[in-house]
């Protein structure tokens, strides 16, 4: 007697029908990654570059633009203007330093 086996596919459960549409993103620029993982040094550079640029076709990363913008001139400012108002060359070193380990434990803390 001769049977066959017939895979039944089920429907797409409720869970897997509400990935959105960033997780296919990533999913799929991560299998695209993966694939050009066996060419050369300066093709996975070119393909990052390309890549990097291809997230300004998304709304979320031009409303980033204005917080990177205040971030260079804050850091402008306080790298070029705020030292030159300290007179004390010691008094500036121990204030910029303090400046500095505040802002490394404030970046990991929030992140």
């Amino acid at each position: 007697v001769h049977t066959t086996h017939v895979d039944k596919q089920s429907p797409p459960s409720s869970a897997s029908s509400s990935v959105s549409s960033e997780e296919n993103f990533i999913t799929d620029e991560l299998s695209k990654f993966t694939a050009a993982a066996d060419h050369s040094i300066s093709f996975q550079i070119m393909l990052t570059i390309k890549r990097t640029f291809s997230l300004f076709k998304r709304f979320n990363v031009w409303c980033l633009i204005p917080f990177s913008l205040y971030a260079g001139l804050e850091i402008g400012f306080d790298s070029a203007d705020f030292p030159t108002l300290i007179i004390e060359n010691s008094t500036k070193f121990y204030i910029l330093g303090l400046y500095g380990i505040v802002s490394v434990l404030a970046s990991i803390v929030i992140g």
